[in-house]
């Protein structure tokens, strides 16, 4: 995420990165590996950082797409302390490591150790990737459709379900909805009844002629949201009058929120229950809205 917009992010800063650095192979051709980094600045001032801060790095590619590519799919699963493990070194008979293994392949190795340090490194990592600043951090996004509607034939469509009840969604997704997009993680964000009374109170204070649903989304795929979100508010703030170009990073946003449907809390309650009532009548009246519109 660059500029202003990485400051909107509801996830943590996380004390390491996976950077692609070229290499030379035989014969002077390019290739490419992604290195574990340690980030310093994300970390406690006077932290002891190992090895120059490059802990782990990737068998060689040829491809810089292909790098690129590997290297999107790692960032899914290098926060999972579970998938790192000791090993022999790939590459250097008699010596151990530390492996990040992922579907039972070695993607990430480090420096040939003894076995010992080899246990040093990877108790390192694992708290690294375990380290979390404001890991409670609360807000939210609030996505409004209108600004995802189609406007040249290469668009994708918004095909998600909205209101309460399968009887009740609109042809319209984009007229007057909201996605607002939430962290499940935060103690109080975590707690059923203070989302019933977020939403509730969400519901009362926005403009009556809107409705919205809550997207109440895990760390993985908030950091998966946030990053198709914030490349298309990038690229939206670039339009000019004359000129814009954010068909691929609307598509991508799109088609990864027609994959992900947020549930609305009426799924969950009784029926007597007056959230329920609430949300079914706010959610209701505003179709029947639409419906009148279109007549």
């Amino acid at each position: 995420m660059k500029g202003s917009w990485a400051q909107q992010s509801l996830l943590t800063k996380p004390a390491y990165r996976l950077d692609i650095v070229q290499v030379t192979g035989k014969q002077g051709v390019k290739q490419y590996q992604i290195v574990f980094k340690v980030l310093p600045e994300n970390l406690p001032p006077g932290t002891d950082i190992p090895y120059g801060g490059s802990l782990l790095r990737s068998p060689r590619y040829t491809s810089l797409k292909a790098t690129q590519d590997k290297r999107d799919d790692l960032y899914s699963h290098i926060w999972n302390k579970d998938l790192y493990n000791t090993g022999e070194h790939p590459r250097e008979d008699g010596q151990q490591t530390a492996l990040f293994t992922l579907s039972g392949k070695m993607e990430l190795y480090g420096d040939p150790l003894s076995a010992a340090e080899a246990e040093d490194l990877l108790e390192y990592i694992r708290n690294l990737v375990s380290f979390e600043t404001g890991a409670d951090k609360e807000g939210f996004h609030v996505l409004e459709h209108i600004l995802l509607r189609p406007n040249d034939p290469d668009d994708q469509l918004l095909e998600i379900a909205l209101g309460c009840e399968p009887q009740y969604t609109p042809n319209d997704p984009y007229s007057s909805w909201l996605s607002v997009v939430l962290p499940d993680w935060p103690e109080r964000f975590a707690d059923p009844a203070f989302r019933k009374h977020f939403e509730q109170v969400f519901r009362r204070e926005m403009p009556a002629e809107l409705a919205a649903r809550f997207c109440w989304f895990n760390k993985e795929k908030m950091r998966e949201f946030e990053e198709r979100y914030m490349a298309w508010v990038e690229a939206k703030a670039a339009c000019t009058p004359d000129e814009c170009h954010v068909t691929e990073t609307a598509n991508a946003l799109i088609e990864w929120l027609n994959n992900n449907p947020c549930s609305c809390s009426c799924h969950h309650c009784c029926e007597t229950d007056e959230a329920c009532d609430e949300c079914r009548e706010c959610d209701n009246e505003q179709l029947k809205l639409k419906d009148y519109a279109g007549q």
